[in-house]
C-alpha cells in the first residue's frame, strides 16, 4: 500500500512538470537544454525512472509513463531485496537479514549519538578531520551499545536515544558576570525524571556532582 501510494504520487508530480515544461516550450527550443531541464526536475521529484521523454525533429517536447517500468515495481510491492556477495553456504537468507538488521542499528547510533554530541553533518576535506570524524561516529556507536547493555543488565529496556532526549531537560548553569564565575547549579529535575534516574542508578551523580559542575 505505502509503496503503491509513494509511486502515484511522484508520477502524478512528474507528470504535471512535464506538461508545464512542454506548455512553456517554444518552437526552436535547445533540445539538450529542455532534456537537461526534464531531468533535473524529474529527479527533484524522485519520478525519473517513470518517464521516456525527448524532442523530436520539430523540437517538440515529447514524454511518456514507462508503464513497463511501472508494472515490474508493482510486482514487488511490499517486498524488499537484499543483495549480498557470500554464498548461500557462509550465509543464510535469516544471517543477511540480521547483518542487515544490525546494519540499520548502527547507522540509527551514529545519526541519534552524533546529535547529542553536537557534531553537525559537515564535509572534511583534510586527513585528520576525516579520521577524528570516524573516531567520533566510533565513540558515538560505542556509547550507544554500551548504555544498553548497561541498561539491559539493570532489568531497563527503554531505547537509549529516547532516554537520552528526556535527560536532555536536566541544564546544567553557571554565571559569569564580569568575568568571574559564581557557583553553578542544575535546572530543577522533575519527578519523572528523577524516577528515571534512579532506575539507572544515575542519581548519585546528581547527589555528589563534580568539582566543574559546582
Amino acid at each position: 500500500m505505502r509503496d503503491r501510494e509513494r509511486r502515484q504520487s511522484r508520477i502524478a508530480h512528474g507528470e504535471e512538470e512535464l506538461r508545464q515544461i512542454a506548455k512553456a516550450t517554444r518552437k526552436g527550443a535547445d533540445p539538450v537544454e529542455l532534456g537537461s531541464r526534464a531531468g533535473r526536475a524529474l529527479q527533484r521529484l524522485q519520478a525519473h525512472k517513470y518517464f521516456q521523454y525527448g524532442v523530436d525533429a520539430r523540437s517538440r517536447f515529447w514524454w511518456k509513463l514507462d508503464q513497463e517500468r511501472v508494472k515490474e515495481e508493482e510486482a514487488i510491492d511490499g517486498w524488499y531485496l537484499l543483495e549480498t556477495n557470500l554464498s548461500s553456504a557462509k550465509a543464510s537468507p535469516q544471517e543477511v537479514l540480521t547483518h542487515y538488521k544490525r546494519l540499520a542499528e548502527v547507522e540509527a547510533a551514529f545519526s541519534e549519538l552524533k546529535s547529542y554530541l553536537e557534531v553537525r553533518p559537515v564535509y572534511h576535506w583534510r586527513r585528520t578531520r576525516v579520521r577524528n570524524h570516524v573516531r567520533i561516529c566510533f565513540l558515538a556507536f560505542w556509547m550507544n551499545a554500551r548504555l544498553g547493555t548497561e541498561w539491559v543488565a539493570k532489568g531497563f529496556t527503554e531505547e537509549v536515544p529516547k532516554v537520552l532526549r528526556r535527560l536532555q531537560a536536566i541544564r546544567l548553569i553557571r554565571l559569569v558576570p564580569n568575568g568571574r564565575p559564581l557557583i553553578g547549579f542544575f535546572s530543577k529535575i522533575s519527578a519523572d525524571i528523577n524516577a528515571l534516574l534512579q532506575k539507572l542508578d544515575l542519581l548519585p551523580l546528581f547527589a555528589r556532582p563534580p568539582k566543574w559542575a559546582m
